[in-house]
């Protein structure tokens, strides 16, 4: 058995959902001179599964980071501008917050009124390093990239989680 403690840290920082989201969002923005781009585009650019990224980018419409319209002439494109839109915005808006988190040290939902004894310092915690997300943009994740949309490289396709 694999000794956990010596073991390198594989903390996974976005759910695969929230990662497909970023990526589409990034072709996006780097296609925003062409209007509508149809959800099988950027799914085969980013090499995501198709069915799995349509869902993800309705997701994102719905919740009014994109526009959308269907059809044979249909497609994606921004609706909110890259410098006005944080990572944090695009992760929040397909990944689901459960609204009583468990608590560290007991079987019991996270009560802030009722703090535990790591409740203080955990949210300390969770806030520093989410306050990254908070502050950049997608204009600044695309800033100084001097490749066009092939700069995306496809990703091996996977399973939602």
């Amino acid at each position: 058995m694999r000794d956990i403690l010596n073991a390198p840290a594989r903390l996974p920082i976005l759910s695969q959902t929230a990662e497909h989201a970023l990526r589409a969002v990034l072709y996006l923005a780097r296609n925003r001179d062409r209007g509508l781009v149809s959800a099988t585009e950027v799914a085969e650019a980013l090499g995501a599964p198709p069915n799995y990224l349509a869902k993800t980018l309705r997701l994102l419409a719905k919740r009014g980071l994109l526009r959308s319209l269907r059809g044979a002439r249909g497609g994606f494109a921004l609706r909110v501008a890259p410098g006005a839109l944080s990572t944090a915005q695009v992760v929040e808006a397909v990944d689901e917050v459960v609204a009583a988190a468990t608590c560290l040290v007991g079987d019991r939902p996270c009560d802030p009124a009722q703090p535990c004894a790591t409740h203080h310092r955990w949210a300390e915690l969770r806030d520093r390093v989410l306050a990254p997300m908070t502050e950049t943009t997608i204009a600044d994740l695309l800033a100084g990239s001097e490749e066009g949309p092939a700069a995306i490289p496809p990703r091996p396709p996977s399973t939602p989680d």
